[in-house]
Formats: C-alpha cells, sequence, structure tokens
C-alpha cells in the first residue's frame, strides 16, 4: 500500500501540500489531514485559522513531484527532499509563472503508515 512507502507518501503528499486555488479554502490542506502527524495537523489547523485566503481575487498553484531524495533515515523516521516544478497562475497572469522549489519533510512511522510531521517549502 501507498501509505508503506515513504517515497511515495513524500511525493504525494508535496505535491497535494503544494497544490491549491485561492477559492478552495484550504480544502488541500484538509484533505491530507489523515497523511499528518498529530502535531503538524495542529500546526495545520493553526495557518488555516490565522491566515484567511483572499477568494475574490484567483489565485493557484499545480505543484508535481520530480524526485525524493532520502536524507536521515531509520526504521521509525525519515527525511526528504522533494524536487517540485511548481506553477502560478492567476487572474492577471492566467498563462502561469513555472519555478521550482524544494519541499523538506520528515516522516514518522506509525504502526504500519508513514505519516508526515514536518513539512516546508525551501
Amino acid at each position: 500500500p501507498v501509505a508503506q512507502n515513504p517515497r511515495v507518501v513524500a511525493m504525494d503528499f508535496s505535491e497535494r501540500y503544494g497544490s491549491y486555488s485561492s477559492q478552495g479554502d484550504y480544502q488541500n490542506l484538509r484533505d491530507l489531514f489523515p497523511q499528518m502527524t498529530a502535531q503538524l495537523r495542529r500546526a495545520t489547523e493553526t495557518l488555516i485559522a490565522t491566515t484567511p485566503l483572499d477568494a475574490s481575487i484567483y489565485s493557484g498553484f499545480r505543484t508535481r513531484a520530480l524526485r525524493a531524495d532520502v536524507g536521515n533515515s531509520s526504521d521509525t523516521s525519515m527525511t526528504f527532499s522533494v524536487e517540485t516544478q511548481r506553477t502560478e497562475t492567476s487572474a492577471e497572469s492566467p498563462e502561469g509563472r513555472t519555478f521550482y522549489q524544494t519541499a523538506e519533510l520528515t516522516l514518522v512511522k506509525s504502526d504500519l503508515k508513514w505519516l508526515v510531521d514536518e513539512f516546508a517549502w525551501k
């Protein structure tokens, strides 16, 4: 299963975390709650509550994970650097702006599943 493959979890999480629109009201993050540890979920809920999106002006991102490199790893914890290609679109720039960005993740094993404990864009 996907939840047992930490590289797939890191790449899928990065794509989904980084793909959203101002009109989506952070649904992309809410959909990821089952893949987060309680710590990351609390931090994400705080982000959602304190950073409202302006839905009146469209902006959005589409993120594609290109590769995931393993950093530190053990039987219960792994770090990844996920290289992504991101495209930002807006009402003013519908053709979009494409750029590359790295996501840094820490995953921890919970029973048979790998959960994301930390996530940051670099």
